[in-house]
C-alpha cells in the first residue's frame, strides 16, 4: 500500500490499545481501574492530505462540424474512432438539388436587379423636374423680392415737378391778392369803381382755385408709399415661399425633393437588404457545390451524433439538417469528471498560478496501464447532485491533465487523487478522537480537556492550533445508547402537477435559465426558458435582422408618405388664404381707391364757372339801369347776353363734370370684386376643412403604420422566441421543485432537457417518506398500520402517519453509500423499504416543502 492510501485509512487499533496498569485492589470497594486507549500525537509525513474519487474521462468541448447546407444526401461517410486532421473529409454530399436551387435562386436576384435600377431611374427623373421647377420658383423669387424693393423708391423728378406748379400757382395768387389790397384802398378814395373791385376778388378767387389742384397732387406724390402695390407683392411672394419652401425641408419643392429622396433611400435599403440575403443565400449553395463536404477543423477522434425521431443517422443517402453531424474530440480538451462528496467540497479548490498548492491530483487509468498522470482541477458545480451511476451525491469535478496519452478515449475509468494542502504546523488525528465535532475538543491523558481549533477532511480532523507533537490523547468515550435505530427518509407530495416542456420534442432544446428550486411563483409567469438545438442561429439572426430593418424602413415610408398628403393640405389652405387676402384688398381698391385730383379738377372749373356766371348775371342786371342802358349800343347788350348765355352752358357743363368724376366708380366691378371675396372665403374655409380633415387621416396613417410597425415587431419577437429561447409558463399559483430525471439528473442551466416536466408543483397536504428499515424489524410493520414520526422542520413533538407500502428485501442503499464514502465494509444487513403518508396542515405547506427529513426510532 503506498503511501497515499495509507494516508486515508485510520491509525491501527495496536497503536492506540494501551493497557492501563491495574491499580491493584486500591479502592475500598476493591474494583479494578478502567483500561484508556492512548493515541499519541505525531508529526504528519506530508504536508498535504490526499483524498481519492474515481472518475471518468470526457471531452470538455467538442468540437461540432455542421453542413454547408441542409437536406444534401450524404455520399459518402468517414468510419467513426478514426483519428482525424484538420483539412481531411469526413463527409461527402451529392450537390444536384443544389444546383437546381442555384438557377432558381439567380432568377429571383436578378428581378431583384431590374427593379432596383428601374426605381433609381424613375426617382432621378422625378427630381430632375423638381430641381426645374425650383430653379424657376428661385427665379421668381428673386424678381418679386426687386419689385417689393422698389415700391419705396419715389419719383423725385415727378415730386418737383408738381412743387413747381403749385409754386407757381401759389405766386399767383400772391399777386391777386397785393392786387385786391391796391384796389381795395384805391376804392376806398373813390378812385376805382366797383366794377373793378369785383373784378379784382374774382381773379383772387380764381387763382385760389387754381393751387388746390397742385397741392393734392403733391401731398399725394409726397405721401404716397406703394402700400397697396407692396402688399400684393408680398401676398404673391408668400405664395410663392408656400410652393418653393425652405432648406430645412419643411415643406414646398424643398420638402418633396428631401422626401423623393429619403423615400427612394428606404425602398434602396429594403431591396438592397433583400438582394443582399438572396446573394448570400446564393454564395452559400454556391460554397455548398463547391465544398461539397466536411472537413476536419480540429486533430482529434471522429464521432458521430446520435440519430434520433427529429434526426437521421450518419449515413450514405441520408439527408442531414444544418446541426452539427460529426464531432472531433480534441486531445487538448480531454478531462476526466468526478463526483466530490459534499464532505470534501470546502476542502477542494480550483487550480490557480497565485496559489500554485492548491488544485493538484494525480490520475490513474487502468485501461493504459501507465504510471499516474499529474492534473489540475478545472472547475467545481455549485449544486450536489447525485451521478448516473446512484452513488452518494456530490458536485461535479472536471480535472483537466497535463499530459494526454495518445491511446486516451472517453469514458475510460479512472481514479483521482486530490492532493489539499495543510496549513504551516498543522497535525491530523482521527476524528473518532473528538465527541462533539460542532465544538472540537479532545482528552489529555492526564484527564484534562483542550480546545482545538482545525477543520474536519474527511475522517480525519486537521488541528491548526492546540495540540503539538507527542501530546497523548484519549479517546472519545461513546454516548450511552438507548437501544433504539433510527432511520430516515426525504419527504415527498404524494400528488404533483408536471410543469412540462409546451412540445412534444423536448430533447431539441437546452436550457437557458430557471427560477430557483421552490420558487414561488404565480399562474403564467416565466420557469424556465429554453432554447432549440438544432437551428443555425446565424441565419435566424441575420433573417430576424433582415426584417426588422425591412418593417423600419416601411414604417418610414409609410409615415413620410402621410407627412406629404398633410404638407400639401396645409399648403393649399395658406394659398387659399393668402388668396382670400388678394381679394379683399381688391375689392377695397375698387371700393375705396382715391380720386381726389379728379375731383379737385371738376371742383375747381366749377368754382370758376360760378365766378363768371356770377359776374355776367350781375352785368345783365345793371342793364335795367336806364343810366347805363343810354350808355350801351344794341351790339353790346346782345354781346352781353350771349356771353352770359355761354357762361349758363360752361357752369352746366362744369355741374356735370363734377357729378360724372363722383359717379366715376363703377360699382359693377365693385361688386364683382365683393363676389370673388366671398368665393375666396368660401374656398378658403373648404380648404381649411381639408386640411382638418388631412390632420385626422394623417394621424390614422401614422397610426396604422405604427401598428403595423409594432405587429410585425411582435411577430418578429415571438419568432426570436421560438428561436432563441421558449418561455415554459407556470399553470397555477404555487411553489416549483426542479422533476428528477432519473439517471439523466436534474435540471441544470446549460444542460439539455431529459424530460417532459421541468419543474412539479405539490397538490394538496397529503405527503409521504421513504426510509430503509433492517429486516428484523418486518414483522412488525404492515400497510394501513399507524406510526410515529417525528419531522424535525416541522417541529420535534411526535406526529402520526400511516404505512402505504412495504417493499421486498433488498441491499441497504445507505450500506452502499456507506461503503463509497469511507472505504469501509458497511452493514451487511438486508433492508425492505417501506413508505410513511401524512398530512400537513393548511399553516404548514410552506414550511414543509419536499426534500426536508423525518424519522423514525425504532
Amino acid at each position: 500500500m503506498n503511501r497515499e492510501h495509507q494516508a486515508l485509512v485510520p491509525a491501527p487499533a495496536a497503536l492506540l490499545a494501551v493497557l492501563a496498569v491495574l491499580a491493584g485492589c486500591g479502592g475500598p470497594d476493591g474494583e479494578l481501574a478502567k483500561p484508556q486507549a492512548v493515541y499519541t500525537v505525531r508529526q504528519p509525513e506530508r504536508d498535504w492530505l490526499v483524498l481519492a474519487v474515481p472518475g471518468q474521462v470526457d471531452n470538455r468541448v467538442p468540437v461540432g462540424h455542421r453542413p454547408r447546407q441542409s437536406r444534401m444526401p450524404v455520399e459518402w461517410v468517414r468510419p467513426e474512432g478514426d483519428e482525424v486532421q484538420p483539412g481531411e473529409k469526413l463527409l461527402v454530399f451529392d450537390t444536384d438539388i443544389v444546383e437546381l436551387w442555384i438557377d432558381q435562386r439567380q432568377t429571383e436576384i436578378d428581378l431583384e436587379e431590374l427593379t432596383l435600377e428601374t426605381s433609381r431611374l424613375s426617382t432621378e427623373q422625378k427630381l430632375l423636374n423638381l430641381r426645374l421647377t425650383k430653379g424657376d420658383l428661385l427665379a421668381r423669387k428673386d424678381v418679386l423680392a426687386k419689385s417689393i424693393e422698389a415700391t419705396h423708391v419715389q419719383d423725385e423728378r415727378e415730386i418737383e415737378i408738381a412743387r413747381l406748379e403749385l409754386a407757381l400757382a401759389q405766386r399767383a395768387l400772391e399777386d391777386a391778392r397785393k392786387q385786391l389790397a391796391a384796389i381795395k384802398a384805391l376804392r376806398a378814395s373813390g378812385t376805382v369803381s366797383r366794377l373793378k373791385l369785383r373784378e379784382a376778388m374774382d381773379t383772387y378767387e380764381k387763382a385760389f382755385q387754381s393751387t388746390r389742384l397742385p397741392k393734392i397732387r403733391l401731398e399725394i406724390l409726397e405721401e404716397y408709399t406703394g402700400a397697396l402695390d407692396r402688399r400684393m407683392l408680398e401676398i404673391e411672394l408668400a405664395m410663392l415661399r408656400l410652393d418653393l419652401g425652405d432648406d430645412m425641408h419643411k415643406d414646398g419643392v424643398f420638402r418633396e425633393m428631401a422626401s423623393l429622396e429619403e423615400l427612394q433611400r428606404m425602398r434602396e435599403q429594403i431591396r438592397t437588404d433583400r438582394l443582399r440575403r438572396l446573394t448570400q443565400e446564393q454564395a452559400k449553395n454556391e460554397d455548398a457545390v463547391t465544398h461539397n463536404y466536411v472537413e476536419a477543423a480540429a486533430r482529434g477522434t471522429l464521432r458521430y451524433a446520435e440519430s434520433s425521431r427529429w434526426s437521421e443517422k450518419v449515413e450514405p443517402g441520408a439527408k442531414l439538417g444544418e446541426r452539427s453531424v460529426a464531432f472531433v474530440l480534441e486531445r487538448k480538451e480531454m478531462i476526466v469528471n468526478i463526483n466530490l462528496p459534499e464532505h470534501w467540497r470546502n476542502l477542494v479548490r480550483t487550480w490557480d498560478a497565485d496559489s500554485p498548492e492548491h488544485g493538484r491530483a494525480s490520475v490513474e487509468i487502468p485501461a493504459l496501464g501507465a504510471p499516474a498522470l499529474s492534473g489540475r482541477v478545472l472547475s467545481i458545480g455549485t449544486t450536489p447532485e447525485r451521478p448516473p451511476d446512484g452513488t452518494a451525491k456530490g458536485f461535479s469535478c472536471a480535472i483537466r491533465l497535463d499530459e494526454k496519452p495518445g491511446l486516451l478515449r472517453v469514458g475510460m475509468r479512472a481514479t483521482c487523487r486530490l492532493r489539499v494542502p495543510l496549513p504551516a504546523g498543522a497535525l491530523v488525528i482521527p476524528t473518532w478522537l473528538i465527541p462533539n465535532l460542532r465544538h472540537p475538543a479532545v482528552a489529555l491523558r492526564d484527564g484534562t480537556r483542550r480546545a482545538l481549533d482545525g477543520f474536519v477532511a474527511g475522517h480525519q480532523f486537521v488541528v491548526t492550533a492546540g495540540l503539538a507533537p507527542g501530546d497523548r490523547l484519549l479517546a472519545a468515550e461513546a454516548p450511552p445508547s438507548d437501544g433504539t435505530l433510527r432511520v430516515t427518509g426525504v419527504i415527498e407530495a404524494c400528488d404533483y402537477l408536471p410543469v412540462e416542456v409546451p412540445y412534444r420534442r423536448h430533447w431539441h432544446y437546452e436550457i437557458t435559465d430557471l427560477v430557483p428550486d421552490g420558487s414561488t411563483v404565480q399562474k403564467g409567469q416565466t420557469v424556465a426558458k429554453l432554447q432549440p438545438r438544432w437551428r443555425s442561429a446565424d441565419r435566424e439572426v441575420e433573417r430576424l435582422e433582415a426584417g426588422e430593418i425591412e418593417a423600419q424602413s416601411q414604417f418610414a415610408i409609410d409615415t413620410i408618405t402621410a407627412e406629404t398628403q398633410l404638407i400639401k393640405a396645409y399648403i393649399a389652405w395658406r394659398k387659399a388664404k393668402l388668396e382670400e387676402e388678394r381679394a379683399k384688398l381688391d375689392h377695397l381698391v375698387a371700393r375705396y381707391v382715391s380720386y381726389a385730383p379728379d375731383i379737385t379738377r371738376t371742383e375747381v372749373a366749377l368754382a370758376k364757372a360760378e365766378i363768371d356766371l356770377q359776374n355776367l348775371e350781375q352785368l345783365t342786371q345793371l342793364r335795367t339801369d336806364p343810366y347805363l342802358r343810354e350808355t350801351m349800343s344794341v351790339n353790346q347788350v346782345k354781346d352781353l347776353e350771349l356771353r352770359l348765355e355761354q357762361a349758363r352752358i360752361n357752369h352746366r357743363s362744369a355741374q356735370l363734370s363734377h357729378t360724372a368724376e363722383f359717379r366715376k366708380r363703377d360699382w359693377l366691378a365693385v361688386w364683382e370684386k365683393q363676389e370673388k371675396t366671398k368665393e375666396a372665403e368660401e374656398k378658403t374655409l373648404e380648404q381649411r376643412v381639408a386640411y382638418s380633415i388631412a390632420r385626422e387621416r394623417h394621424r390614422m396613417a401614422v397610426y396604422r403604420a405604427y401598428d403595423a410597425l409594432q405587429n410585425r415587431l411582435h411577430r418578429l419577437q415571438d419568432y426570436e422566441l421560438r428561436i432563441a429561447s421558449e418561455n415554459v409558463p407556470a399553470p397555477k399559483d404555487g411553489r416549483v421543485f426542479y422533476a428528477a430525471w432519473g439517471r439523466r439528473g436534474r435540471p441544470a442551466v446549460g444542460g439539455g432537457v431529459g424530460g417532459r416536466a421541468i419543474f412539479v408543483m405539490p397538490l394538496g397536504t397529503r405527503r409521504e417518506f421513504e426510509v430503509e428499515v433492517p429486516v428484523r424489524f418486518h414483522k412488525i410493520f404492515e400497510p394501513g398500520q399507524p406510526v410515529s414520526f417525528v419531522v424535525p422542520a416541522l417541529g420535534r413533538d411526535p406526529r402520526q402517519g400511516t404505512v402505504k407500502r412495504i417493499s421486498h428485501f433488498m441491499p441497504s442503499e445507505s450500506a452502499a453509500e456507506e461503503r463509497f464514502i469511507r472505504g469501509s465494509v458497511g452493514e451487511p444487513e438486508k433492508v425492505f423499504r417501506m413508505v410513511v403518508a401524512f398530512d400537513l396542515k393548511q399553516d404548514e405547506i410552506n414550511g414543509g416543502p419536499p426534500g426536508i427529513t423525518g424519522y423514525i426510532d425504532l
